[in-house]
């Protein structure tokens, strides 16, 4: 899935969203970068579950990195 790093580190960095908003914004991101891809390789329900999984933790990793440095 590292045809997508430039766009989930995108994702995570602009991420100012309530945890109740969170999934929709993953989903939603992720389904934009696969229909804007160039890569012609499907991604399969695996690959998005995955993807909506790693998302999700980044932005928490974020998050908390931002909370300890202020």
């Amino acid at each position: 899935m590292s045809r997508f790093l430039l766009e989930i580190e995108e994702a995570v960095q602009g991420c100012a969203i309530s945890d109740a908003d969170m999934d929709d914004y993953v989903r939603g991101n992720i389904e934009t970068w696969i229909l804007q891809g160039l890569d012609p390789s499907p991604v399969n329900d695996e690959d998005k579950a995955w993807l909506h999984g790693y998302v999700r933790a980044a932005i928490r990793e974020e998050r908390e990195r931002i909370r300890s440095e202020g």
